[in-house]
């Protein structure tokens, strides 16, 4: 089927339904309540198109081997419904969303540089399932986000904007979060396995629906000058990852956050802060706390066995039922 050429034509109505649009342009075109369900949409150019009220539920923006990724750089997009597209390596730099659903989308390799997604001003945007896997998302907008199931998995999340979010057995492994906006976060079940968090401030973060532990996995991870107070950690595995990769956690401060039942084992964590933090029943075993500051902690029943405590503060620590065989 041949390619269309809609530069600058408004569409009011329109059904696209199942349609081949393959190669067509709608650069610059306004779509009013359009129609482009299980449309066939790869290579098609909507860039600073205007969508209200659109439906592409299973569109085909992108199918490997027949035809390349669609455009939509500068557009806007307000009441749009992209459920269960195919959007993987879709160039979506400065989108601007109101109101985007956007579950079980893949978006695999997708750039939404300073791309904001946002919700309606009430919830935030659903992108429950959606795959971000190697999507390049500096500095774009997630804030209020609902991000449970989805995956970014090698992604790049530079300076982007979660604020509020949900994140409920949600992927970043692998995923670079360096300046990323990381606070008021709901989370349970996250993964964040060799990814990288250094430096990052992670605030105000608690379990959804309130659970007693967060069951967060930062295996491999580099957290080195991660900064985190009065959060929940607890119950969180930081323990080497599989591969061997070390955890980093030098210099990372976790004062007054709850870390009980975690998981340290034979991490780097010289220099942290750990002042006045929970830490029953953690283990440490094997970790490099050299330097690393205790000071009020409660690490009743902890493990530390075999840990280096050289130079490490533990000035009015509780250490009652700690194991402490063989630490220095």
């Amino acid at each position: 089927m041949p390619a269309f050429n809609y530069e600058g034509r408004i569409f009011n109505g329109t059904n696209f339904t199942r349609r081949d649009l393959v190669g067509s342009t709608f650069k610059d075109a306004t779509l009013n309540n359009v129609t482009l369900d299980r449309a066939r949409l790869g290579e098609v150019n909507f860039e600073g198109s205007v969508w209200n009220g659109v439906s592409a539920v299973g569109a085909i923006f992108f199918l490997d081997g027949v035809f390349g990724p669609a455009n939509f750089t500068g557009a806007s997009f307000s009441n749009v419904t992209l459920n269960a597209g195919t959007l993987q390596g879709a160039e979506m730099t400065e989108l601007t969303t109101f109101n985007l659903t956007m579950r079980n989308a893949d978006l695999t390799g997708a750039k939404l540089v300073e791309a904001q997604l946002l919700g309606d001003g009430v919830r935030g945007a659903d992108r429950r399932g959606s795959r971000f896997d190697d999507a390049d998302l500096t500095m774009a907008s997630l804030a209020e986000a609902n991000l449970t199931n989805a995956s970014f998995r090698g992604a790049k999340l530079l300076d982007t904007n979660l604020e509020g979010a949900t994140l409920r057995n949600t992927d970043f492994t692998g995923a670079d979060l360096t300046g990323a906006g990381f606070t008021d976060i709901s989370i349970l079940g996250a993964t964040f396995d060799l990814a990288i968090l250094k430096g990052l401030s992670w605030t105000d973060t608690e379990p959804v629906g309130n659970a007693a532990s967060t069951d967060l996995s930062f295996r491999g991870a580099d957290l080195t000058d991660f900064s985190s107070e009065d959060s929940n950690f607890a119950g969180a595995d930081f323990r080497n990852h599989p591969s061997g990769q070390a955890t980093l956690m030098t210099n990372a401060n976790f004062a007054d956050s709850n870390l009980a039942g975690a998981l340290m084992t034979g991490v780097e964590a010289v220099g942290s802060f750990f002042e006045d933090a929970d830490l029953t029943g953690a283990d440490l075993s094997g970790g490099n706390f050299a330097g690393a500051n205790f000071n009020g902690a409660d690490l009743t029943g902890a493990n530390l066995a075999g840990a280096n405590l050289t130079g490490a503060i533990l000035t009015e620590a509780n250490l009652t039922e700690a194991n402490l065989t063989g630490a220095t």
